[in-house]
């Protein structure tokens, strides 16, 4: 099996190359195995490269002039569609793959489009952080529709592995506005009929430090929880609108608001476990204050 790593390097993640390149040395485990290197800032990017990751072939995704993150994994997500691999892993560059990462998506992806698995978070140096990412969530086996990532989600560029078949020219162009890209893409993907499996076990370290954009656990003090609810509302707001995310967009705004004008006591924010999935804890609290949402 051809297999291509695809990663967004930055110059701030810079320090963190070196535990990346051995990462994926140690997952490569002689394997026809070439790498995906969409380039955002980082300087004098093909000496880096060729220098941290000489022993496989890289593909050089340059940025365009003013590009921002969203537009940078879209010429990633390009590059990854007209790879000749037969499956494409995304790992960022600041996390480090398990050994045994491609084997459990390459299984895990047999009879689907993609494959999703767990995260074990550490903090800046590596060392482990508690539990896993899906520890305390409800991750489903399949993914067969948006709706299993319509207020939460679990697919990310760090573990996820695609088909490039299966990449849709229409997931290469994010919102320029997005900031959970990968969210945005594989709801589009999802909206599109592609399908996902869940891969057995850990795929990849989630390195937390103060580049995170999101990070593994979140705060439930109330201006924390209102920004979050802002972010799933521009995210469902910039999908293709359909009546359930409507709906949804409309019940974490009047959650949003409570918050604002402090209507959501201290028992309410206590009960709303913070681990779990990206954005698990405004799903809870969603259900929590509104009622699971039946469908019309």
């Amino acid at each position: 099996m051809k297999v291509a790593i695809a990663t967004s390097f930055y110059e701030s993640g810079r320090d963190f190359l070196a535990d990346y390149a051995k990462a994926v040395a140690g997952a490569a485990q002689g394997r026809d195995l070439r790498i995906i290197a969409a380039v955002d800032d980082l300087r004098n990017p093909e000496a880096t490269l060729r220098s941290a990751l000489g022993p496989w072939p890289v593909t050089l995704v340059d940025r365009v002039d003013g590009a921002g993150i969203p537009e940078v994994r879209g010429r990633m997500l390009c590059a990854s569609a007209v790879s000749d691999a037969d499956m494409v892993v995304f790992i960022d560059m600041d996390d480090m793959i398990e050994s045994g990462a491609i084997s459990r998506h390459a299984q895990a992806i047999e009879e689907v489009d993609f494959s999703y698995g767990d995260l074990q978070p550490v903090d800046s140096k590596g060392r482990i952080l508690g539990p896993t990412f899906f520890e305390g969530a409800k991750i489903p086996e399949r993914v067969t529709s948006s709706d299993d990532i319509l207020l939460r989600n679990f697919l990310g560029f760090s573990n996820t592995a695609i088909r490039p078949t299966a990449i849709d020219r229409a997931a290469c162009d994010p919102p320029k506005h997005a900031i959970a890209v990968d969210w945005w893409v594989f709801a589009t993907l999802a909206d599109l009929g592609r399908k996902g499996a869940r891969a057995d076990g850990v795929v990849a370290k989630y390195r937390q430090h103060d580049g995170n954009t999101l990070g593994a656990s979140a705060s439930v003090a109330p201006e924390a929880l209102r920004r979050r609810c802002e972010i799933v509302t521009s995210h469902l707001d910039s999908l293709t609108p359909n009546p359930r995310r409507r709906r949804a967009a409309e019940r974490v705004a009047r959650v949003s608001e409570a918050l604002r004008l402090g209507k959501v006591g201290p028992a309410s924010l206590k009960s709303v476990d913070a681990r779990g999935a990206w954005f698990e804890e405004v799903a809870r609290l969603v259900d929590l204050l509104e009622g699971p949402d039946h469908g019309e």
